[in-house]
């Protein structure tokens, strides 16, 4: 290699032909190297393609499927509309049994999924069988027969590769329509949040840390040893703030979902076991020494429990706070919490635990202290002086997902719903909502977005409540002003009564009988000492409820998993009288127009002047504001065109005039105390329930 001197382009160093010389017999050498590598069968004859070339020959280039994804994603603050629809590519592989292997979120909120064969014509639908979000995996099949024909599926290697082995990844990156490779070796192997939210320590699976560059739709495509081509892993993530760096996802971490998979025959992988723990390391001698009853033990093994999780399965087999874990399934875990995995590799203690399927049972081997001095109240550690042997402890412990007040997993369990009072937007709290909050970057606007954060560590057994709901947002009203600092906190109680869950709150507002709603906030079903409350009028938000859905375009005050069953009844039975009162409303619900807005009670409109006209239609002329019985008689219609001139006394008597329209009936009033009914809706299409309200009040349906 020749290089320049700085501040002299084009000037030869020193010594040139002496290291022209030794690039050419470098050269030479390695020149002979690579025949004698070529030369297979030892016959002197050098093989007839490079080490790269050979071993692409045996991987199965055919397996490849590209993906086209039409995909719409839910508007998770506003549970009531959706996201704009996006297109993206991504890859997979096919695995064999009709199952096609890509990443979740290549499928994710899918509309329309679109694959092909690499080299064969053809654009076929596809339908997901089953999506792991926390393992980022999913398997996708095609009703086709057609599609399958002659497609060879890929070999899937036990083994994680070794640190350095060298690997080829395939994939269609950056809207590629045939076949691109990188190759790279592994660099290294560790616990990863596979679902790249991080939210909890535990949620941690097998990664693979690799230097071939894998670029947006590379994700779900095979990542094949060099030496065996069998596949190593999925791609799945890259870096773009640094080089090189990219990772797989290893086959241990496939047949997880896979045998899932074929156990459960379930759409969706389970959430992942976990104790239900936070640790400590005890690297810190004194500490150290605390935790091993005053003298200092001959082995680095051990972590200190420092806090148990009531609900978790740590909790129910009988860990408690101070407890030092030693080892787990016969595994010993160093005084940092890692374990060893093979050879001089170490990995993070939770891979014991996320190994292994929910329902499957490990063993946990725990020192404690006889005082108990370690254990404290609330289910935390609190290390104090104590003297004595420990006790071996040995428990056999059921795996489990930890039960939580922010589930963690869309549709799963997690399922968006909403309560709208007063314009007062309550949601039901998840992480997925709260991912959605944070990419929007500050905190989404929220002024205590902190409130929702601290509900990680709490557990619905020990708040008092089966879901935690959330104060998303204010639609701005005048009954409302002033609240909109609010957004971000978690409701409490209303008039006294803790609201256990968002169905809970649409069924207290449906029975309430008290003139005010006094909404109290708090924090994961605990409200604080000085917690901020907010007042509604029970009656204004019944008269401004309707006005307020229609300005936003929402389709009704709760969810359909929340409306209350009494609350639906009674609003369709007064949606029904409204109806049989109101004649020209009655016909406008029938043609498919929007269902009618009920009138207050005590707002009645008088008989004269007639129904208005539907919120999304043009106001009439100035012939509205006329009374019905004042208005000039209509016209009499217009003669036929005649051909040719005809007799008087042969044509046809001029029709009467048209009566008058009679006088339009009172409007049905809405029941003290019931939230409104459905809000038109945008498209002008026809409410659901119009038929079926009006059949309950006539007696049509029991």
């Amino acid at each position: 290699m020749f290089r320049t001197k700085a501040g002299r382009e084009g000037t030869r160093p020193k010594h040139s032909l002496k290291t022209a010389a030794r690039t050419v017999m470098a050269a030479q050498r390695f020149a002979e190297s690579t025949n004698a590598r070529d030369d297979d069968d030892g016959d002197g004859v050098q093989g007839a393609t490079s080490n790269m070339h050979r071993s692409e020959a045996t991987v199965p280039f055919n397996a490849l499927i590209h993906f086209m994804t039409f995909s719409t994603e839910p508007e998770l603050s506003k549970p009531w509309m959706m996201k704009k629809p996006q297109v993206s590519t991504g890859t997979g592989f096919y695995i064999g049994n009709r199952r096609i292997l890509t990443n979740s979120h290549v499928i994710r909120h899918a509309t329309s999924l679109r694959v092909e064969r690499h080299g064969q014509p053809g654009n076929f639908p596809a339908r997901v069988l089953c999506e792991g979000v926390m393992c980022d995996l999913a398997i996708v099949t095609v009703d086709n027969e057609d599609f399958f024909d002659g497609l060879p599926a890929v070999r899937l290697q036990e083994d994680v590769p070794e640190l350095d082995d060298t690997v080829i990844c395939l994939g269609y990156p950056l809207g590629a329509t045939s076949i691109t490779v990188t190759r790279g070796v592994v660099s290294n192997v560790h616990m990863k949040d596979l679902s790249l939210r991080g939210w909890n320590d535990e949620n941690l699976l097998l990664a693979v840390q690799i230097d071939a560059a894998i670029n947006p739709g590379n994700s779900g495509g095979p990542c094949f040893s060099y030496k065996t081509a069998a596949v190593v892993g999925v791609a799945f993530a890259g870096r773009l703030d640094v080089q090189g760096m990219a990772f797989i996802i290893p086959v241990p971490v496939i047949k997880l979902f896979i045998q899932s998979y074929e156990r459960t025959k379930a759409a969706h992988f389970p959430p992942l076991p976990m104790l239900g723990i936070s640790t400590q390391d005890l690297v810190n001698p004194s500490l150290r020494r605390l935790c091993f009853g005053g003298t200092m033990p001959p082995s680095r093994d051990g972590i200190l429990v420092t806090e148990v999780l009531a609900g978790g399965c740590a909790a129910r087999a009988g860990v408690q706070p101070g407890d030092v874990l030693v080892r787990i399934d016969g595994e010993a875990i160093s005084e940092k919490g890692d374990v060893r995995f093979r050879g001089h590799e170490r990995l993070d203690w939770v891979f014991l635990v996320t190994r292994k399927p929910s329902g499957s049972r490990i063993k946990l081997d725990l020192l404690r202290r006889p005082d108990g001095g370690a254990a404290a109240a609330g289910g935390k550690a609190a290390v104090a002086p104590g003297r004595g042997s420990l006790q071996h402890i040995t428990l056999d412990v059921p795996l489990a997902p930890t039960p939580s007040l922010l589930p963690s997993l869309l549709d799963v369990d997690y399922t968006p719903g909403w309560v709208i009072l007063g314009g007062l937007v309550f949601l039901r709290a998840g992480q997925p909502l709260l991912d959605q909050i944070i990419s929007r970057g500050a905190g989404g606007g929220f002024t205590h977005v902190s409130s929702l954060m601290s509900l990680f560590d709490k557990d619905s057994e020990k708040a008092g409540v089966d879901e935690a709901v959330l104060l998303m947002d204010v639609l701005a009203h005048d009954i409302n002003v002033s609240y909109e600092a609010y957004r971000g906190l978690l409701l409490h109680s209303i008039n006294g009564t803790q609201i256990r869950s968002l169905k809970h709150l649409a069924q207290h507002y449906a029975a309430n009988t008290e003139p005010f709603l006094h909404i109290e906030f708090g924090g994961g079903g605990r409200k604080e000492k000085h917690a901020e409350a907010v007042v509604l009028e029970h009656s204004l938000c019944e008269l401004t409820q309707l006005e307020i859905l229609s300005q936003h375009k929402i389709p009704n005050w709760c969810s359909d998993d929340c409306i209350p069953a009494h609350a639906g009844a009674r609003a369709a039975a007064s949606g029904a009288s409204r109806m049989l009162a109101d004649p020209m409303a009655l016909l406008y619900a029938l043609a498919g127009g929007a269902p009618v807005q009920l009138v207050p009670a005590g707002r009645e409109q008088p008989a004269s002047a007639g129904p208005p006209p539907p919120a999304h239609r043009a106001p009439p002329s100035d012939a509205a504001d006329t009374p019905a019985d004042k208005r000039p008689p209509t016209p009499p219609p217009a003669e036929p065109p005649r051909a040719e001139p005809i007799a008087a006394d042969a044509r046809p008597p001029t029709p009467p005039p048209r009566p008058s329209a009679p006088p339009a009936q009172p409007r049905a009033a809405v029941p003290a105390g019931l939230p409104p009914g459905r809000s038109p809706r945008s498209d002008g299409a026809q409410a659901p329930g119009a038929f079926s309200a009006l059949r309950t009040y006539l007696g049509g349906d029991k």
